[in-house]
């Protein structure tokens, strides 16, 4: 007869409890919803509008370039501190694009792929 390993239980008691507390949605993802969109637009817009590539940006957060082509190609999606870092580099107050995206419909898009 096999023992029983409780750190498994416990892993596995943890999954179920998780997976039954919480729906998931995947057409809600994050990314794909129009605020988010929105947000990564406005990141680009500030990029471009500061002259500097997506190398530049990559450069001064020590990160390579794709990380940045991932994120603006909506690839790759950000958490709050990232996103307060890439304010950071660009030189915008994280709190300008947030007013932004607060007045767009959040609402799913197809995905572009």
């Amino acid at each position: 007869m096999q023992q029983k390993n409780p750190k498994i239980e416990l892993f596995q008691s943890r999954i179920t409890m998780s997976s039954s507390s919480y729906y998931f949605d995947s057409t809600m993802k994050t990314i794909y919803q129009q605020r988010y969109q929105t947000l990564i637009d406005c990141l680009i817009s500030a990029r471009k509008q500061a002259k500097l590539t997506q190398a530049d940006i990559a450069h001064q957060l020590g990160k390579p370039q794709s990380y940045i082509a991932k994120i603006e190609g909506k690839d790759r999606k950000i958490d709050i501190l990232e996103y307060v870092e890439l304010c950071e580099v660009l030189k915008i107050q994280p709190s300008e694009t947030i007013k932004i995206i607060e007045n767009t419909q959040n609402q799913n898009t197809p995905s572009s792929r």
